[in-house]
């Protein structure tokens, strides 16, 4: 369940970096969305609208659904002065080089109650991600997987709350 969304029944969806859609759809799948907009570099958008095609039973008739080129870090796009109550992203903190431009598109996208929802690996997620993550107004909790009453500690669900207002973060 998603409870930490809580019951608010009008709520819009931003996923980054999409790869095929598979995600978007399994929110597709769980609720109605006033908006829910996927996105990715624009090789990938043919896949992602392939996957919502073949999983049309999945999707409302009432659903808002969006597919766009978005590159994260990228301040201009068609996507410009939009802001989501709900953030996704699944293997999206893989490298060094992109923990700056997640940030950039992070509070580009966020309000003071976003819930970002992203999964990384610790295998390739530094200590400087998190870091940096809190510098710019973020506070976050791990979902830890267990298995047999053990915490495993390889893989995880990382749950991003932004605050910056409250800490004066120039927004």
């Amino acid at each position: 369940s998603l409870n930490v969304l809580g019951d608010e029944p009008e709520l819009s969806l931003l996923e980054l970096g999409s790869g095929n859609g598979f995600l978007a759809l399994c929110f597709l799948a769980l609720r109605h969305w006033k908006e829910l907009v996927i996105t990715d570099i624009d090789t990938h958008l043919p896949l992602i609208q392939t996957t919502l095609d073949e999983n049309a039973h999945f999707v409302s008739s009432e659903s808002n659904v969006q597919v766009t080129e978005h590159k994260r870090g990228e301040l201009e796009d068609a996507l410009t002065g939009k802001k989501f109550d709900v953030i996704v992203g699944s293997d999206v903190a893989y490298h060094e080089d992109l923990y700056d431009i997640l940030i950039t598109s992070l509070l580009r996208f966020s309000h003071e109650s976003t819930v970002a929802l992203m999964g990384v690996t610790m295998n390739d997620t530094k200590p400087l991600f998190f870091h940096t993550l809190r510098e710019a107004g973020f506070r976050y909790e791990r979902f830890g997987r267990l298995v047999n009453g053990t915490r495993v500690s390889r893989n995880h669900l990382w749950h991003f709350c932004h605050y910056a207002r409250a800490i004066g973060h120039p927004r």
